[in-house]
């Protein structure tokens, strides 16, 4: 995916409403646009990561190549990501592999003005149905460009939020809607730590997005662990990224993402509750019916913490951090040099490993406190590595973030352990301080002895590992 534009001074964002927005008011006659959207019959430019858009509005053609993705994992184009814009039809073979292109999809819509004459941004909302063999699916967004403040004030007061796809990528999951979901592309060598840490904000941003409605949904427990690990993520990178990319807007950014993450937080504590403690104790005592009364307590507790879940990202404040995000990721309001990631990398994963050996000596005697300092430093180096993994391909690579994974991972169940003491005290007291809390407690403990020997092992599995950075 091509960087986005340095320190842009203009932008351009494709957004949505939410339910709660503030009613539109529209201005003047409404304008009609035609979107074709063209690809090759074996859909060559999707494999490519790349999108043809042809726009026909008042007598007027443009035609747009657009950047959706890497060739083996699309991913939705970046708020704010320029499009590049070619002047002739012919030019379409050529990016098509020499290939005869044909329509896919196309959407014939309206475009009302929402900002009044002469300011600074200009608001559009946007109406119709994308239409292709595969059928319709309607389409009500929000067109913002102007300068990047006056964009994104005006996307606050609107009350808009980032989509979870971009237009173009709607349209390619209309003609082909069972394609796998996206992974992140990878830096590359060559990037400035500016391009790197606007791709890794980019990245995290869309897969926060993109996952909140499931999350909120709470069908299942997968969703919203995986959103709190992207929240996570992106509040480690902006930590990792440290002095360089300091500024009041991350600041601001990070105090939201930090409140957002605790919101999340009770849900996802009651899952891996219920997932992991409660269906564990149940195998083990198969007919004993007081593991049937936690788990009914544990449910409701579940139910009341996904309340909390629904209305933190439904709530106005979700959405602006979304329109922030975006504009963060194509704005880069941070100030840095033009020196690649390289380095920075090197720098970074060194002194993050040399800080969690510190925290691991003499594991065996460490307290829970000092194991749980450890888990976040094994946090914290595993996410470092996971964003530079491709500056360092190779096996010793994979081999050591499988290693600081499983660390994390028994860190995680000893720590899920500790936290089973303090779900107890929200059930009824009749089911915490009786025998069904009892059993729970009992088996918990029962677990600490052989958690704390898997992690001495995961610890010395990792201490043999070759770390490429050293």
């Amino acid at each position: 995916m091509p960087a986005a534009p340095q320190h842009a001074d203009w932008l351009r964002l494709d957004l949505v409403l939410p339910a709660n927005a503030p009613p539109l008011r529209p201005r003047g006659r409404p304008a009609r646009v035609r979107f074709i959207w063209y690809d090759t019959d074996d859909r060559a430019l999707a494999a490519r990561g790349q999108a043809v858009l042809e726009l026909r509005s008042r007598g007027r053609t443009v035609w747009q190549v657009q950047s959706v993705g890497t060739a083996d994992a699309p991913w939705p184009s970046m708020p704010g990501e320029a499009a590049q814009v070619i002047a002739e039809a012919a030019h379409l073979a050529a990016l098509a592999l020499d290939a005869a292109v044909a329509p896919i999809v196309q959407m014939d819509a309206t475009v009302r003005a929402l900002s009044p004459p002469g300011a600074a941004a200009t608001a559009q909302l946007l109406e119709g149905d994308l239409r292709g063999d595969a059928g319709a699916q309607p389409v009500r967004r929000l067109l913002l460009s102007g300068p990047p403040a006056a964009v994104a004030a005006a996307a606050l007061a609107l009350g808009a939020a980032v989509p979870t796809q971009s237009l173009t990528g709607m349209a390619q999951a209309l003609v082909a809607p069972d394609n796998p979901p996206a992974r992140m592309p990878p830096l590359q060598p060559g990037m400035t730590v500016d391009a790197a840490f606007a791709q890794i904000v980019g990245q995290q941003s869309a897969i926060i997005v993109a996952l909140a409605p499931a999350a909120a949904a709470g069908a299942t427990v997968e969703p919203v662990h995986q959103l709190r690990v992207a929240i996570r993520r992106l509040r480690s990178a902006i930590s990792l990224f440290g002095d360089r990319v300091a500024c009041p807007e991350l600041d601001e950014a990070k105090a939201e993402l930090r409140a957002l993450a605790q919101a999340l937080g009770p849900a996802r504590a009651w899952d891996v509750f219920l997932q992991e403690t409660c269906a564990a104790l149940a195998s083990a005592l198969l007919h004993d019916p007081a593991v049937a009364i936690v788990q009914t307590a544990a449910s409701a507790q579940r139910e009341s913490a996904y309340d909390l879940v629904r209305q933190a990202l439904s709530a106005s404040g979700f959405a602006a951090l979304t329109v922030k995000l975006a504009c963060l990721a194509a704005v880069r309001p941070w100030a840095l040099g033009a020196d690649t990631v390289g380095d920075f990398a090197a720098h970074a994963l060194k002194r993050r490993s040399k800080r969690l050996r510190a925290a691991g000596r003499h594991i065996a005697a460490l307290e829970l406190v000092a194991l749980h300092t450890l888990r976040l430093k094994t946090k914290r180096l595993r996410y470092a590595a996971e964003f530079f993994a491709p500056l360092y391909p190779g096996h010793a690579t994979r081999r050591s973030l499988r290693a600081l994974s499983a660390l994390q991972d028994k860190l995680g169940h000893l720590n899920d352990n500790a936290t089973a003491e303090e779900l107890l005290a929200e059930l009824p007291s009749v089911v915490a301080q009786g025998y069904a809390g009892g059993l729970v407690r009992g088996f918990v403990a029962g677990g600490h002895t052989d958690g704390r020997a898997k992690i001495e092992a995961a610890w010395r599995h990792l201490r043999k590992q070759r770390l490429p950075w050293r």
